[in-house]
């Protein structure tokens, strides 16, 4: 399964879970069953309360001139990832008004069905892995949406309306051809829990308001964004998780804690670089520093409150130059486990003597 988070049932108690749900108001299981078409407008009754059709490879959604959008007025739930679906007609979520989980994640679409704009109850609208998804309705009705996932579609601008989503608890727009959020969105989203962005560059000034937020993955334009980002830190508490990168992509892949940090292709001048306070694991790469001879990199190029760093478990060091010592003896990380350098010439000491 790879990476997937998946939960293994057996057999007899699925059937028994599917039996339960038999009565008022119906769930409608069809999982990977190699469904071609939709079940008959007869299975659609008005008591559906879930529906999942997802794995079904062959599915298509269209349905003849003559049989009208499925009627399900009290439909909460339905499931419709991985079916390989082209195309959803116009009309389809029509009569779904009561709709608050919608998963067509891993399906070949294109654009999405304008109906999708009027489930105003919707709270998770899951469109991961939708490689050929360009278009999208607006989104400014969907005030109620706290789980928006974008991640891996073709998407060339924010949707429409994003900025309304005030109840936005968790953003995944990662592996997405933005290259940023415009300015005075992010700073809307005050729920945010989860911001998930990749590559994409945002402003440190746009992520101040974000007071709740548990989970940041992004990249910031500069040091001076970055900086602005960390000050704000001093008034909140920091994500328990997080991945940063600052300045260009760098070529690490491997990220072995909950609070990374890549300054790629910076160049530094004394105090000029801020970290938050429990940063376990840093990577300096491709960086020059505008020091003296005697400077010391960690006693006056990084400013953290700790002169020990004392969550910093990993610290990479990689084709930086102008570099000649790194710690003085009183500020050697206390629980340091890993310490990578690589490539940088001109250094002479690891610990200034």
């Amino acid at each position: 399964m790879g990476n997937e988070r998946c939960v293994k049932m057996h057999d007899l108690v699925r059937d028994m879970a599917l039996r339960i749900t038999t009565g008022t108001p119906r769930v409608l299981v069809e999982a990977g069953v190699r469904l071609m078409e939709p079940p008959n407008v007869q299975e659609w009754n008005k008591d559906l309360e879930k529906v999942s059709l997802m794995e079904n490879w062959g599915l298509q959604l269209p349905y003849p001139l003559q049989m009208s959008p499925p009627k399900c007025p009290i439909l909460t739930t339905f499931l419709l990832s991985n079916c390989r679906i082209t195309s959803i007609p116009e009309g389809f979520f029509k009569h779904m008004h009561a709709l608050k989980i919608l998963d067509l994640s891993r399906n070949p679409i294109m654009s999405l069905p304008i109906s999708i704009a009027n489930l105003k109850n919707l709270t998770a609208l899951l469109l991961g892995e939708c490689q050929n998804l360009e278009k999208e309705p607006s989104f400014s009705k969907l005030k109620f949406l706290k789980e928006l996932d974008l991640h891996a579609t073709n998407i060339k601008q924010v949707p429409h309306g994003m900025e309304n989503l005030s109840r936005l608890k968790y953003l995944n727009l990662n592996h997405v051809e933005l290259d940023e959020i415009p300015i005075g969105i992010l700073s809307n989203l005050s729920c945010l829990q989860n911001l998930i962005i990749g590559e994409m560059l945002i402003r440190g000034e746009e992520l101040h308001g974000l007071k709740k937020l548990e989970i940041l993955k992004g990249t910031f334009y500069d040091l001076q964004s970055f900086n602005i980002y960390v000050q704000s830190l001093h008034y909140q508490e920091e994500p328990r998780e997080y991945v940063i990168h600052v300045g260009k992509m760098g070529c690490r892949n491997a990220i072995y804690s909950r609070k990374y940090i890549e300054l790629c292709g910076c160049d530094f001048y004394i105090n000029q670089i801020m970290l938050p306070p429990n940063i376990e694991e840093l990577c300096i790469e491709e960086c020059y520093l505008h020091c003296r001879e005697e400077d010391l990199l960690f006693s006056k190029f990084i400013k953290v409150p700790l002169p020990t760093f004392a969550s910093l478990k990993f610290l990479y060091i990689h084709r930086c130059k102008n570099i000649k010592k790194l710690f003085s003896a009183n500020c050697v990380p206390a629980n340091l486990q890993g310490l990578w350098v690589t490539e940088c010439d001109e250094l002479e000491e690891i610990i200034a003597s």
